[in-house]
């Protein structure tokens, strides 16, 4: 298996154990047998349990990142497109339960996730309220969908289903505000240039 194979058989080993089982189950054995890569090769990849994780969980943020980009390509072009990129990424992952589970338990228990997610969060209200949607709008949005990914990683769950849906419809009304903003305000510059 070439460098790179082993290093991503890694991750998405440990990735694996960690939703099913637990950070304390990402034992560099248990990841080793999962991924079907010696323990020796692990360790060449990862030299701590601390920075196998800490990869686990850059790359689940690289995926997602790509993603997100995947579908504002396929979206209209506009201010407000990544807006709703990050929104319909954000549903696509939790409507997958073991990505959901993933980022809500693994980042709530470990503070090294913690850490890392803290900037993820500014530089998206950073990049939304760039694009144009007011920062309040921005954090609104946000913490909804962060409000639902915790709810994915508490049991037992705080929100029922119908309470999670009528959330995500709410975050949905949000970003239709922050298009409508962005369309009312292309039209006032264009009049005002004629």
């Amino acid at each position: 298996m070439a460098r790179k194979d082993l290093r991503l058989a890694g991750l998405l080993a440990a990735e694996k154990i960690v939703t099913t089982r637990g950070i304390g189950a990402a034992t560099y054995e248990n990841v080793a047998r999962e991924a079907g890569v010696s323990k020796g090769g692990l360790l060449h990849h990862f030299p701590t349990k601390r920075e196998l994780i800490l990869a686990t969980f850059d790359n689940y943020v690289d995926v997602m990142r790509r993603r997100r980009e995947e579908i504002r390509a396929s979206l209209p072009e506009g201010r407000t497109s990544l807006v709703r990129a990050v929104v319909l990424t954000t549903f696509e992952y939790l409507d997958n339960p073991q990505n959901a589970v993933n980022a809500g338990i693994g980042m709530l228990v470990h503070p090294d996730y913690r850490a890392r997610l803290s900037p993820i969060k500014r530089e998206s209200l950073s990049a939304l309220t760039d694009s144009g949607v007011r920062p309040e709008l921005a954090s609104a949005i946000l913490s909804g969908l962060d409000g639902i990914w915790l709810n994915r990683g508490i049991v037992p769950r705080v929100m029922t289903d119908e309470v999670e849906q009528q959330v995500r419809r709410e975050i949905i009304a949000l970003v239709e505000q922050a298009e409508a903003e962005a369309e009312g305000d292309s039209q006032e510059t264009g009049v005002r240039r004629a």
